[in-house]
């Protein structure tokens, strides 16, 4: 990541503080290279309308007019983009050079209007870049019981009378733009200003702009209050994203994918036809073509999609076409359907070409033929719509197809990390994800330990971690890994001693709604570990660990499930070749086989072709 904004000058500090006088510019400068990284959910201008606004709670900022709560001057604003703000998806960019953070930094100052400035705040309120105060002592603690009084008094009306964020006054309470407020469990939630005694502080004497918190002006109160606090905050909060409250309206700011099917070009004014068949593309851009024409997107309407179709509602066949074939002229025409997701669904809209920033890759630079320059399809914001379920349709509080959130809440994204750095590297249009064997095993590293027995029962521990996917492994609830650990006898494995663990999010549909059982996916960067503790079989000479993924397991039961059931002899031609796809998907990701007994050589290991 610091290699590819390491270069971004703070151009826009300077250009602010070369005005005369104080005076903001009529407009603001461009926007750095990595608003890139902010504008997903702040927008392309910073106005908090980016197009995954309705994925996130609470809700980004308007960074021109809104007050920020923790500060809008050049120092809190360092502090809030190298801590982010824990909680929310606003992670913590603090790997990135000194002159990319104050490029941001002058760009969000540059374009903030003088109305939207905090009042001023009681001078005694420590500075954004103070040192931290040291943490409270166990008097200090002691002494925060008798704060109780003091708590009761000025917080709980909003906060409750244990901190739960559930007073009398919380459900009427709203935000600068007349939401509903977003008040924490200060015992358990990650709180964005930081839970340390000097965060607390700093809240408390800065106060919340923009909301029905005041600043406290009286430091004993404000450090009695922030130990009240910290005497009942759980140690160690689990970060996690909330869902919006009830009845907050979805704000439709996606303007690429804003209607469905998308409309057809239509003729031109002038210059040659546009055309949406695959093939006329291959003509100009061949290499994309033959890429994607292997591609999952051009697949994306297969048998197991069009076998639903059969006698199916028109409303259901348009949800799911929405993604899976979004074109208009693609709706009535079953040869058209089946190409998928196409070049003209992603590259067409009007009479315009659109494509990412950079050389053009067109073999005949004629008239009509110029693609417009698109950031966004260098961001991973550009998969959201078809990679992220809206919240209202959320099962256990997450989407069943949750993939953007979970890239945006894993350190790729500070780290400036794509989804088209690892699934379309170069611009080439395959697209490898969880059925590309080479793409699943440089995701995952499965580790394990000698295996030791103690008592006639053997110990094996093994480990799974998620190295290289920037979403949970697996995302979503359709694929699932098992690692299954087995003791082999001198013919093979030894059945009854087999056990294995599932990796996946298992749901189930009762007839009304959706409902999950478990999850036990891998978030990106973290690991899942299991104990193998079985009796040792007398014949067992090695111990077999291994781990595979079955891209299709929801759907080859699924699939099982309709073919068990009545149906026309066309849907049941479209099920079984979905079936036999979903079988041959499975994917060998690893395994280790080591010896239980004697001079324990070095393991055999293979990872297979």
């Amino acid at each position: 990541m610091s290699g590819r904004l390491r270069a971004v000058p703070a151009l826009c500090v300077l250009a602010l503080t070369a005005l005369p006088g104080g005076a903001r510019p009529s407009s603001p400068p461009p926007p750095p290279a990595a608003w890139s990284l902010c504008a997903p959910c702040h927008g392309e201008t910073g106005a908090g309308d980016g197009p995954a606004v309705d994925l996130l709670w609470p809700r980004p900022r308007d960074l021109h007019r809104a007050s920020l709560k923790f500060g809008a001057d050049p120092a809190s604003l360092r502090r809030t983009l190298r801590r982010g703000l824990p909680g929310t998806a606003m992670p913590a960019f603090d790997g990135l050079p000194d002159e990319t953070v104050a490029a941001l930094v002058g760009y969000i100052t540059a374009g903030r209007s003088p109305s939207a400035a905090p009042a001023p705040v009681d001078p005694g309120r420590p500075p954004a870049d103070a040192p931290a105060e040291s943490q409270p002592s166990e008097s200090q603690l002691a002494e925060s019981r008798s704060a109780d009084a003091l708590w009761q008094a000025r917080c709980a009306a909003c906060h409750g009378p244990d901190g739960a964020g559930d007073g009398p006054l919380a459900k009427g309470l709203t935000d600068h733009d007349g939401r509903p407020a977003d008040l924490y469990d200060l015992r358990r939630a990650p709180l964005k200003g930081g839970a340390t005694l000097d965060d607390l502080l700093r809240t408390l004497a800065h106060g919340r702009p923009g909301t029905a918190m005041a600043p406290v002006a009286d430091p004993a109160e404000r450090r009695a209050l922030a130990a009240w606090v910290l005497d009942r905050r759980d140690p160690d909060p689990r970060p996690r994203w909330r869902m919006p409250p009830p009845g907050i309206a979805a704000q439709a700011r996606d303007r690429h994918w804003a209607v469905r099917p998308l409309p057809d070009p239509g003729p031109r004014p002038a210059g040659p036809p546009l055309a949406t068949a695959p093939s006329a593309c291959a003509v100009c851009h061949p290499h994309q073509h033959q890429t994607w024409s292997q591609s999952r997107h051009a697949a994306a309407a297969g048998p197991g999609l069009l076998g639903q179709y059969h006698g199916a509602d028109p409303a259901f066949i348009g949800r799911c076409n929405a993604c899976h074939a979004p074109a208009a002229h693609q709706q009535a025409d079953r040869e058209a359907l089946a190409r998928g997701v196409t070049c003209a669904g992603c590259h067409l809209r009007a009479h315009r070409k659109l494509g990412p920033p950079g050389p053009s890759s067109v073999r005949i630079p004629a008239p009509g033929m110029a693609v417009e320059p698109t950031p966004r399809f260098a961001r991973s914001d550009f998969c959201m719509p078809c990679h992220n379920l809206p919240l209202d349709v959320a099962v256990a509080g997450r989407p069943l197809l949750d993939t953007w959130r979970e890239w945006a809440a894993s350190p790729y994204l500070p780290a400036g990390v794509q989804c088209q750095h690892c699934h379309m590297p170069d611009g080439a249009h395959r697209v490898p994800g969880a059925h590309d064997a080479e793409m699943v095993r440089r995701a995952v590293r499965l580790e394990v330990e000698r295996p030791t027995v103690a008592d006639g029962r053997i110990e094996q521990w093994a480990r799974v971690y998620n190295v290289g996917a920037g979403h949970h492994f697996p995302t979503t609830a359709t694929p699932r890994a098992v690692l299954r650990i087995r003791q082999l006898g001198p013919d093979g494995p030894l059945p009854a001693t087999a056990e294995s663990w599932a990796i996946g999010r298992t749901v189930h549909h009762d007839g009304e709604r959706w409902i999950e059982e478990a999850d036990t996916r891998i978030p990106a960067g973290e690991r899942r570990a299991r104990r193998y503790h079985r009796p040792l079989d007398p014949a067992a000479e090695r111990i077999e660990v291994s781990l595979h993924l079955f891209p299709d397991w929801f759907y080859a039961r699924f699939y099982r499930a309709r073919l068990a059931a009545e149906l026309s002899p066309a849907a049941r031609v479209d099920f079984e070749a979905a079936l036999a796809d979903a079988e041959r998907s499975v994917i060998l990701v690893d395994y280790v086989r080591l010896p239980i007994s004697g001079a324990r050589p070095p393991p055999s290991r293979r990872r297979p072709l």
